[in-house]
């Protein structure tokens, strides 16, 4: 009898569950347990096991809680952050600061993988303590937040790669040769996220709010000057040679080196010899530089005195000259 009760039970209990079982709602992997917080050993010391937040990780991503309105070393984390997802394919989600935290206490965040399929991040239970900085998820992992040292304008890699168990190694064995059109393509869809770390419209309002015009003189639009600028300096800034060889540079292009020069005549060439041509102190030159740095000429414009020419062909900018002073 006892054996009929307790089959009885677990029937009940099933038809209970499948009742109440919902489609729409997400598994969620990460439960808390007691045992979890000494689970992961991390090299670097910065990542903080996190105890409080269930989450869906159906694959590797990363939730910045970055307010990269308060400056610029939050800004540059984020750009080196979306570099770092980018490489090792991770989903990177961001949220609306302003709203922070009563947006993340209200609501999930619903994300779609390549594939197109939904996901949900239940954030509910993420706290102020959490704030600057990125928490990281992976399935079958504690997730863990990583503090921002703003002190520090670069992103902590080592310590996402103790979390993620990624090596730089890893990248080098996948080996994928991109075609120049695949460079072009990529270009293209680059443009959001470059327009995210700048935002093209602010600095072209800043520069009629200040009188700088590039227009008159030039026939190119403040906007697309300005476009086209920031896109090269978020390039070099991240050693991105193949796509500013694909679609930046007008051929044959010319390279002043201290008293040499010497012309690059392919997109491949000027990949091989890219470290020659974007020397250490014209890339710092580069990084440091903003819209008002140019300078312009009926022909097109110039940073500072001519380290880098861009010239309007056909309504279209191209960089035809490079000059290093070392």
């Amino acid at each position: 009898m006892k054996h009929i009760k307790t089959y009885w039970f677990i029937f009940v209990l099933l038809a209970f569950i499948a009742c109440n079982s919902n489609e729409d709602e997400y598994t969620i992997i990460f439960e808390n347990t007691e045992n979890r917080e000494n689970s992961i050993v991390y090299e670097s010391g910065r990542l903080v096991p996190v105890d409080d937040i269930s989450v869906d990780a159906a694959r590797t991503l990363m939730l910045s809680l970055l307010d990269t309105k308060a400056g610029e070393a939050q800004s540059w984390l984020m750009m080196e952050a979306e570099t770092y997802c980018e490489s090792y394919d991770i989903k990177l989600l961001k949220t609306e600061y302003r709203n922070y935290p009563y947006q993340l206490k209200k609501q999930c965040i619903k994300y779609k993988d390549k594939k197109g399929n939904v996901h949900r991040l239940d954030v509910a239970q993420i706290t102020k303590s959490y704030s600057n900085g990125f928490l990281l998820m992976k399935p079958d992992s504690p997730p863990a937040f990583m503090p921002c040292d703003t002190s520090s304008m670069h992103f902590d890699a080592p310590a996402a790669e103790a979390y993620f168990q990624f090596t730089y190694d890893d990248d080098k064995q996948n080996n994928i040769n991109y075609s120049a059109e695949d460079y072009i393509r990529m270009f293209h869809d680059m443009k959001s996220t470059i327009n995210e770390t700048y935002n093209f419209n602010d600095i072209t309002i800043q520069m009629g709010s200040r009188n700088f015009d590039l227009q008159l003189e030039t026939g190119l639009s403040n906007r697309a000057i300005v476009e086209f600028f920031y896109t090269f300096k978020y390039l070099v800034e991240n050693d991105q040679p193949e796509m500013i060889a694909h679609n930046m540079i007008s051929y044959p292009l010319k390279v002043i080196s201290g008293n040499k020069s010497f012309l690059i005549n392919t997109p491949n060439e000027f990949i091989s010899e890219y470290k020659g041509i974007i020397k250490t102190d014209l890339k710092n030159t580069i990084e440091n530089s903003t819209v008002f740095h140019l300078k312009s000429d009926k022909a097109g414009f110039m940073l500072n005195d001519g380290n880098v020419y861009f010239k309007n062909k056909k309504e279209e900018i191209m960089i035809t000259h490079i000059k290093n002073n070392s």
